[in-house]
C-alpha cells in the first residue's frame, strides 16, 4: 500500500527483555486495537503472548478505518474520540493529517526502535512505521505484463480489476502511483485508459488478487499481503512488478489521544520494532522497517517516489478521491 522510500536496519535482543520486563502481569480490561492489515489476528496473538496482555480487536480496511476515525473524532474537532487504544496501518498522509488534527499520543524514543532508519519514525513520536505494503500484478491466463502500459492493451478488456480508493488504502496508493509516476495530468489519463479494460473496483486492497485466483478475472492489481497465502496454496496465479516500479506505502501504528491503556500500547509499539516481530511481519510479504529476510522479495523492488509532504494534505486526499468518484464511482462495488 493494502502501501515513500524505504531504508532497513537490524538489531533486537535487548529490546524484547526491556519490552516485556516492563508490562504489569495482565491488565484487566483488553487493549482495543483497529488494524486494516492482513496479519492483524496473528499480531494480537503475538502482542498477548510475548506482553501477556488481552487485546480486542476491530479488522476493516484501511479506508474504511479512516472513515472511522475522523467520525468517531468528529473531523477532528474531538481528537480524544477514537475508541480504540491503539491503531494499526496507519496510512502516511492519514498520519500526517492526524497531527495537525490533534489525534495522536506521542511516544518519543521507543526503545523498541532502536537503530531504524529515521525515515520510519514520526520526529514528534506520534507515530512509527512498520514498514510497508506495496501493491503487485496478480495474472491468470496470458502472460504476464512486463509494463504498467501493457495494461492498456485491449485484449485485456473487461478482464482486469482494481480495488476502489473510496474503501481501500491499497486503491488508494495505485492511484498515487500512477499520478507520481506520470504526472497528475497524463496520470488521470492513463487512469481513464485503464479503466477502459477494469470489469469493476473492488471494495478492499485483496479483492482483485482472490477473484483473479478464483478465476473470475485474468488480471488484478492488488495488495502484495495477499500474494504469499495464495502462492503458499498454489494458487493458479502469477505475482510481478511492473518494470516501472510499485508503489509503496507507510503502515504506521500510532495510540490515539484519550486510548484507556497508554501503556500497555506503548510497551505494543516497542515489541513491534524488534527484529523478531519485524521477521514475523516479513512473512506476510510486508517489507519491514528492519533489514529481515522477505520471502515474498528477495530483491527489493524498484520503487515510484511519492511525495507524501503534497498528498498528505486533508484537502489534496478529498480532492483526488473525488475525483476518481467521479470519474469510475459508478464501477465501484460495495460489498
Amino acid at each position: 500500500m493494502r502501501r515513500a522510500a524505504r531504508v532497513f536496519t537490524m538489531g533486537f535482543t535487548l529490546v524484547l527483555g526491556v519490552a516485556a520486563a516492563a508490562v504489569p502481569a495482565r491488565a484487566a480490561e483488553p487493549v482495543r486495537v483497529y488494524n486494516c492489515m492482513e496479519a492483524s489476528e496473528a499480531m494480537n496473538q503475538r502482542w498477548e503472548q510475548m506482553l501477556g496482555i488481552k487485546t480486542a480487536l476491530l479488522r476493516m480496511s484501511c479506508g474504511e478505518m479512516w472513515a472511522r476515525i475522523q467520525a468517531e473524532t468528529k473531523e477532528g474537532t474531538n481528537p480524544s474520540g477514537i475508541q480504540a487504544d491503539l491503531v494499526v496501518s496507519v496510512l502516511p498522509d492519514q498520519i500526517l493529517i492526524g497531527k495537525t488534527q490533534g489525534l495522536w499520543l506521542p511516544h518519543p524514543k521507543s526503545p523498541g526502535w532502536q537503530g531504524i532508519d529515521a525515515a520510519y519514525i514520526d520526529p514528534d513520536g506520534a507515530g512509527y512505521n512498520l514498514g510497508t505494503f506495496s501493491w503487485l500484478i496478480y495474472e491468470k491466463g496470458y502472460a504476464m505484463p512486463k509494463s504498467a502500459k501493457e495494461l492498456l492493451d485491449p485484449k485485456w478488456k473487461g478482464e482486469i480489476l482494481l480495488p476502489s480508493p473510496i474503501t481501500s488504502g491499497t486503491a488508494y496508493l495505485i492511484v498515487l502511483s500512477f499520478l507520481s509516476l506520470y504526472g497528475e495530468a497524463d496520470g488521470w489519463k492513463y487512469l481513464e485508459a485503464l479503466d477502459q479494460n477494469v470489469a469493476h473496483y473492488t471494495r478492499g486492497g485483496g479483492g482483485p488478487a482472490q477473484l483473479v485466483a478464483r478465476g473470475e478475472a485474468m488480471l488484478g492489481l492488488a495488495t502484495d499481503e495477499d500474494a504469499l497465502p495464495l502462492l503458499s496454496k498454489q494458487a493458479p496465479v502469477k505475482v510481478a512488478t511492473p518494470e516501472e516500479g510499485q508503489g509503496a506505502i507507510g503502515q504506521w501504528i500510532a495510540i490515539p489521544k484519550g486510548s484507556k491503556a497508554p501503556d500497555l500500547a506503548k510497551k505494543m509499539i516497542d515489541l513491534a520494532g524488534a527484529a523478531e516481530f519485524q521477521e514475523f511481519l516479513a512473512t506476510y510479504g510486508n517489507l519491514t522497517a528492519r533489514e529481515v529476510k522477505s520471502p515474498l522479495y528477495p530483491t527489493r523492488p524498484k520503487l515510484i517516489p511519492i511525495d507524501w509532504k503534497y498528498y498528505g494534505q486533508k484537502e489534496i486526499r478529498a480532492k483526488i478521491i473525488n475525483t476518481w468518484r467521479e470519474k469510475f464511482g459508478h464501477k465501484a462495488r460495495t460489498q
